[in-house]
């Protein structure tokens, strides 16, 4: 009398052809996550800095630092800077990563798990930079939405 079910050797035969397919699909997946946090940072930095050039043309008598300081509030940034990054000498550095809002035109969702986001002011607070990058790739980073190095 034959009964039925999966033989040992069929059962160990399934599992290494399983381990074997992750073994290819795994760092496929994550090389996927990487480029999808890269295409968010960009995103965010174009999306930030729209958002303060909405406010400036709103209210033309303010500066950067006040638009961003004052009224948006954001805490001050601290290094690391990326590699290729230099902030403004004797400038302001906000950090942006927590989102913001202050009306439709101004505001921005917080940033993704791993990326930095930092609203950069020269010292006179007139010119503002946004720039953003994901950690570990530190390397390349996206300045009001346009990648600078990678």
């Amino acid at each position: 009398m034959k009964r039925g079910g999966f033989t040992l050797i069929e059962i160990l035969i399934v599992i290494s052809l399983v381990a074997v397919l992750m073994v290819f699909l795994l760092p496929r997946a994550r090389r996927s996550n990487a480029v999808s946090l890269e295409a968010q940072a960009q995103a965010l930095s174009g999306t930030v800095n729209q958002a303060i050039t909405n406010r400036l043309l709103q209210d033309p008598t303010k500066t950067p630092l006040e638009v961003v300081r004052d009224e948006l509030r954001l805490p001050p940034a601290s290094a690391p800077w990326p590699s290729l990054y230099t902030p403004y000498p004797g400038g302001y550095s906000f950090d942006c990563s927590p989102g913001a809002f202050l009306n439709p035109a101004v505001e921005w969702p917080a940033a993704p798990p791993g990326t930095v986001c930092i609203v950069d002011i020269d010292k006179s607070g007139e010119k503002h930079r946004v720039v953003t990058y994901v950690k570990g790739h530190a390397k390349s980073h996206y300045v009001n939405g346009s990648l600078v190095a990678k």
